[in-house]
This record gives C-alpha cells, sequence and structure tokens, in this order.
C-alpha cells in the first residue's frame, strides 16, 4: 500500500495557561481492558471494599510525593463500565491527584470488530460517555485523556501475534491498515471528547525502541508512523491535525522491544544503550515540537532499582540537552497477573501484592526501589527547576 506522506511541517498546539501535568512522576495503575487468558472479567461485587483499596493506593501515592496517576477507564461493555472510574476519579479528587485517562488501552466490546467500519463511531460514542461521565471530577481542570494507548504496538500485535488471544487470520499482516484504522478512532474519540471538555489534552503514548544501524532507517521511520498520522503527516486523508497532540508519550520498554521488533539483547542493564533514550527523546521533540513523557516498564525483580536508577539518569540527560520532558511514568506501580498469562506474576513494582492475601491484597513495598526512587526525584528535582527557569 503506498503511503501519503505530506512534508509540511505542523506546529503542534501549545497551551501556556497551566501545567498539563500536576506533577513531573506519575504512577502507572492502567491496565488493560482486554480479558486476558479467557478470564470472565471481573465486575465489582464489593463498591466500598474497591474504593478503600484505591484510597490506599492512592495515598500510598501521595506520600511517595507523586501528584498525577494514569489509569484506565475500560472499554469493554459501555456505559456500565465507568462505575469503578468515577470511584477512582472521586478518590483522586479527595487525594488531589490528577488521573491521566486511557480510554481503550487493548480491547473492546465482544461485538465490534475492529476492522469494521463501526468500530469507529462506537470508540467516538464511548469517548464521549467517558469524558461526560468523568466531567464532575475534573476539579477545574483540564483533563488528560490518551484515546488509545500505543496504537502502533496494538496493529502489530493484532495483525503479527496471539498476544490477545487467538490471532484472527483475517488481520494476519494487516498490522498498517489497522493502524489507520484506530488512528482514525483515536481522532474521532478526541473530537468527541472536546465536546465535552473544549479545553481537554492529549497525550498520546507509544512504544519505542532503539534503533542505530543505517540499514534500520525504515524501522526507525515506522515508530513514528501513528504520531505522524494523529498530526496529519502522513495520510493526511484520516483527518490527523496538531490540535490533536499536546503532548507525546514516549514509552521505553526495558527489552527494547517496541512497535513490531523483536526483542533484543539489552546493552545495559536498563536495556538500552548508554545515552541512546536522550537522543530518542530530542528526536521525537525536534519531529513534532512538543512536550515529552517519557514511561518506562520495569525490569523484574532485583534489578528493578537498578533500572529505575538508569532511567532517572537517562532522564537527567534529556534535560540537561534541553529536552521540554515534561512528565516520566512509571508503570506499574503495583503488581498483578501477566495480561498475556494470568498464571504468571513478576516483582517489579513499586508496591507488590502478596498472592495470599484474600481480598484485602495487601501491598508490600519494595524497599529498595522506593530507595531508588526517592534518589532519582532529588537528581531530577534541580534540572526540572533550571528547565522551567529557561
Amino acid at each position: 500500500m503506498q503511503k501519503q506522506w505530506d512534508p509540511t511541517p505542523h506546529p503542534i498546539r501549545m497551551t501556556a495557561h497551566a501545567p498539563m501535568l500536576a506533577s513531573f512522576w506519575i504512577a502507572g495503575f492502567d491496565g488493560t481492558d482486554h480479558v486476558p487468558g479467557g478470564l470472565a472479567a471481573k465486575g465489582l461485587h464489593d463498591i466500598d471494599a474497591y474504593r478503600r483499596r484505591v484510597e490506599a493506593d492512592y495515598d500510598g501515592v501521595r506520600d511517595a510525593g507523586v501528584e498525577c496517576v494514569r489509569e484506565s477507564v475500560g472499554w469493554r461493555s459501555g456505559a456500565s463500565d465507568f462505575q469503578s472510574a468515577i470511584v477512582r476519579a472521586q478518590c483522586a479528587r479527595r487525594a488531589g491527584l490528577q488521573v491521566v485517562w486511557t480510554l481503550c488501552h487493548a480491547g473492546w466490546p465482544a461485538d465490534v470488530d475492529v476492522a469494521s467500519p463501526a468500530f469507529v463511531e462506537r470508540f467516538r460514542d464511548f469517548a464521549g460517555a467517558a469524558a461526560r461521565a468523568l466531567a464532575p471530577y475534573a476539579g477545574g481542570c483540564a483533563p488528560v485523556f490518551t484515546p488509545v494507548n500505543e496504537i502502533s504496538f496494538l496493529s502489530w500485535a493484532l495483525a503479527e501475534t496471539s498476544l490477545f488471544g487467538v490471532q484472527r487470520s483475517d488481520l494476519r499482516h494487516r498490522g498498517y491498515e489497522i493502524k489507520q484504522q484506530l488512528v482514525r478512532a483515536a481522532l474521532a474519540g478526541c473530537d468527541a471528547i472536546l465536546e465535552v471538555h473544549p479545553g481537554a489534552r492529549f497525550l498520546h503514548r507509544d512504544a519505542t525502541m532503539i534503533v542505530g544501524a543505517p540499514a534500520d532507517d525504515h524501522r526507525r521511520d515506522a515508530q513514528f508512523e501513528s504520531w505522524d498520522m494523529l498530526v496529519g503527516r502522513l495520510e493526511p486523508q484520516l483527518g490527523g491535525h496538531a490540535r490533536y497532540i499536546d503532548a507525546i508519550d514516549v514509552h521505553c520498554h526495558h527489552t527494547g522491544a517496541g512497535r513490531g521488533a523483536s526483542p533484543a539483547p539489552s546493552s545495559s542493564s536498563a536495556g538500552l544503550p548508554a545515552g541512546s533514550l536522550p537522543r530518542l527523546l530530542e528526536d521525537v521533540h525536534a519531529r513534532y515540537g512538543c512536550p515529552v513523557v517519557v514511561s518506562e516498564t520495569n525490569r523484574t525483580g532485583s534489578g528493578r532499582a537498578a533500572w529505575l536508577r538508569e532511567f532517572g539518569e537517562e532522564i537527567g540527560e534529556a534535560l540537561a540537552r534541553g529536552v521540554p520532558l515534561i512528565g516520566a511514568s512509571l508503570c506499574r506501580v503495583v503488581e498483578r497477573a501477566a495480561w498475556e498469562d494470568p498464571r504468571c506474576w513478576r516483582g517489579r513494582r513499586l508496591w507488590d501484592v502478596l498472592l495470599d492475601g484474600g481480598d484485602d491484597l495487601p501491598r508490600v513495598a519494595n524497599s529498595a526501589y522506593e530507595h531508588a526512587l526517592r534518589d532519582v526525584k532529588a537528581r531530577v528535582a534541580p534540572l526540572l527547576a533550571h528547565s522551567h527557569r529557561r
């Protein structure tokens, strides 16, 4: 398929009236909204117990000096899913936390076909309904949304893998078409949200990989495709425009795997060659001219504290280079069963959940990770102050 490319640069919409994020550090509670491993989706059987758990988690976030959380609404069956999101919105407002909402993480209702034209309209309706449901809890601040999470990764996973269940044969090798479809949906979702919140802001997140060899130029360019479509540079007939992106979220996986790339051997404990992440963040900012957020997925076990320290060093270098880095997301802060295999639990978060804790699921802090987070925050804080003065 011939790609349509508009070489004209599009300045990204900038808003100076208020910071986009309440704090530089973001606690990622966001979860996938597909049904993992064939398990039945769990409803809220005890809303009061759920509220107590959320309040405890958010209090822990505040105690860690973080004022922003990332959450997923969950697009599974429609308005019934808003119950848990509303509880979290209420708890966040009580705790004084900002929520960055992801509307479609990796799933949709069973009667929605991602490849059908109806997908876009169904998502637009869902996005508008979600925005209206959450509107009373915005607290007068401009809400921040990620309409569709990691479009490039999701399109690759659907077309080339069985990560989200049995692979559909009719989607095989159609990743670029699916990517365009997800971009259409994201843009329609943005429009629906703007009808509710004209001042809403959009943070579009995608996975990235470090590509160094000249022979990999195609892979390097491919990782920008979804963002290029969203701003209208690539496939302008989709309707992309600069107004749909306020900031770009670069999701850095420790394996170096990204948009359809096979996991590569790590050249450092963080999975990234030294200095490569700051260069990538520079490239993203130069390409789109907008603020940047960086997200990390923790290493497992004892390596997670070392990985966080390396991540912090890379953040510091990016800030020193003048990259307008406005946020860093820790994904996730609470452990859960792996979405690709619910039998698998990994120890890699700020808090681990005890498997034998019954309904209360008590959190156990990882002191090494907490100490690393405290050290990294202290390392980054003066650089942030200097960046803001500039």
